[in-house]
């Protein structure tokens, strides 16, 4: 099977992370690896994704304070090693 990624970009998303990935974790087919990168949020959010990463989520956390949108899907994309990659944004949920 291929791996997959998922790569999503954030900005003071702390009221939405911990649902966002807890949806994503509880998917039937997880992703591999979650790559998000943060750009540059001061509300929580980035010490919430370490907090699932010391957990033990498989998430790669990219901190690059003024990425807008694109910049930083592009460069979650980047540094996503997976065959498949899907791209969404923390704040939308997986069904």
């Amino acid at each position: 099977m291929s791996k997959t990624a998922l790569v999503a970009t954030c900005l003071r998303e702390a009221a939405a992370i911990d649902e966002f990935l807890a949806a994503l974790l509880g998917q039937t087919r997880k992703p591999d690896s979650i790559v998000i990168l943060d750009a540059g949020s001061d509300d929580g959010t980035v010490e919430r994704i370490q907090v699932a990463i010391g957990s033990g989520a498989p998430v790669t956390l990219i901190v690059q304070p003024g990425a807008n949108r694109s910049v930083g899907r592009n460069r979650a994309i980047e540094a996503a090693d997976a065959d498949l990659i899907a791209v969404t944004d923390v704040g939308s949920l997986p069904q």
